[in-house]
């Protein structure tokens, strides 16, 4: 079994759902496992992003009535579990479809909007770079488990490189690498002898690589590569394809006869902290989520109950009599430099009174509008002050976050300070006690030695007479 995620450039749609249940579903070989395909539907046409679908398939090369309903169900409930942990169970949706019309071969796909049901906010739920290892361990302690066919056995190399499902398309070229196969060792010696062949055929070989060749047939639209030891520039004599040969069936032997239960302990441990791994991030996500909510309502009260202390305070109350002034005058405003303001109004109180007078003669021009724009105007003002006032704190928290992490490099450089100095005092006492050592060994050989030099002296006949 091996799992596909599929490319999605253009961020998908209901296609994806189409495909999966098109005329296979009538034929027999497509049916829905899990999920609704209406509500998927629905869900995927509600995002208004881009990005819409999450899609892929897990391929088996057993065929569907090889493997049970309950088996079925396990892996993939397990996958769920691998692919979007604990931390998203209920807050995502997926429609799981089985076909077997590729030579019976079971394939359970799957659709994942991408949308999160309770934030209803965006999410992704596959990061290649990031979730590769972790789901590639799960498929690895699927295989095992399950006794299912391994992508990874020595003995499922091919060497065209094509997909089996488009058989009818590939024919030729798999009775091709027949031929090319049965011509080892007899026309075939090397790689020159091999394109030799082909181009004597009348074969067009449209790629020559490093370890690989394309080739086109007459009867087909698109080239098709095939990749091993006969491609190979390294093929330049028969003995190398003989040692290839013997080295592949090491390989098989040692897959075969590998520890299986010491490998699915330790993969099941590194899929444990693989998933701890994402656990964390999702954490993190919802977290910020649920602060941004809180922050959001806080937000909402904080305008209302300024709103209504305002609205019944004397400088509220100011605006708006100063603002229905300016809306209700109908008199020129005079520019005589020596008329002042306090001569159309002696005071506050005639001022106010005159507004309101004039307020009740005009066909209710004191309306709504003019306080429904001063709270408008009230409200940008707050809710710029609630922004500026977020930016602070995060910026706060950001110094805080950063001042910590400072101080705990500077702990950990004062720690690793103290080992290398608690090192360098050890390499010294050791070398202390070496050299005393050394100068106790030579005062203890220093009489042999020189009982051993007066030996040596007599027996040459140097001794002084």
């Amino acid at each position: 079994m091996l799992v596909k995620f599929f490319a999605n450039k253009k961020g998908g749609s209901t296609a994806a759902l189409d495909y999966l249940l098109n005329e296979r579903r009538e034929q027999g070989t497509a049916s829905i496992l899990a999920g609704d395909e209406k509500l998927t539907r629905e869900l995927i046409n509600s995002i208004s992003n881009k990005q819409k679908v999450c899609a892929g398939v897990l391929s088996f090369s057993e065929s569907a009535d090889q493997i049970s309903e309950q088996t079925k169900k396990e892996i993939m409930e397990s996958f769920e579990k691998a692919l979007l942990t604990e931390q998203m169970k209920g807050r995502y949706n997926i429609l799981w479809v089985e076909h077997s019309d590729k030579n019976g071969r079971l394939e359970l796909n799957f659709v994942i909007p991408k949308i999160d049901l309770e934030s209803q906010k965006s999410f992704n739920p596959y990061y290649h770079k990031a979730d590769l290892k972790r789901i590639d361990c799960w498929k690895d302690i699927q295989n095992i488990k399950h006794g299912l066919s391994d992508p990874k056995d020595p003995s499922r190399e091919r060497a065209l490189q094509a997909p089996t499902k488009k058989r009818e398309m590939i024919k030729d070229y798999l009775e091709l690498e027949k031929i090319i196969e049965s011509q080892i060792g007899k026309n075939i010696n090397s790689k020159s002898d091999l394109l030799e062949f082909l181009k004597g055929a009348g074969i067009e070989v449209t790629r020559n690589g490093k370890d690989y060749i394309s080739v086109k047939l007459d009867s087909q639209a698109k080239a098709k590569r095939f990749k091993g030891e006969i491609y190979s520039d390294e093929f330049k004599q028969i003995s190398y394809i003989t040692t290839a040969n013997r080295e592949r069936a090491e390989s098989e032997r040692e897959y075969n006869s590998r520890n299986r239960s010491k490998e699915l302990y330790e993969l099941e441990r590194e899929l444990d902290k693989e998933l701890q791994r994402k656990a964390r991030f999702y954490d993190e996500i919802h977290q910020r989520q649920h602060r941004q909510r809180t922050s959001k309502i806080q937000k909402n009260s904080d305008a209302v109950e300024l709103y209504e202390r305002n609205s019944a305070s004397d400088d509220f109350e100011r605006v708006c009599v100063d603002n229905v002034d300016k809306a209700l005058s109908s008199q020129p405003i005079t520019h005589d430099r020596e008329q002042s303001r306090g001569e159309i109004f002696t005071n506050r109180a005639e001022r106010t009174s005159q507004i309101q007078r004039q307020a009740s003669s005009s066909e209710g021009i004191l309306n709504d509008n003019i306080r429904n724009s001063t709270l408008t105007r009230s409200g940008e003002i707050i809710q710029r002050a609630r922004k500026q006032s977020e930016r602070v704190r995060e910026l706060s928290s950001t110094i805080r976050e950063t001042s910590k992490q400072l101080s705990d490099f500077a702990t950990r450089i004062q720690r690793f300070s103290k080992q290398c100095a608690s090192v360098r005092e050890r390499i010294r006492e050791l070398g202390s006690t070496i050299t005393k050592t050394f100068e106790r060994v030579k005062e203890w050989i220093s009489p042999y030695t020189a009982k051993y030099r007066e030996q040596q002296r007599k027996s040459s006949g140097w001794e002084r007479r």
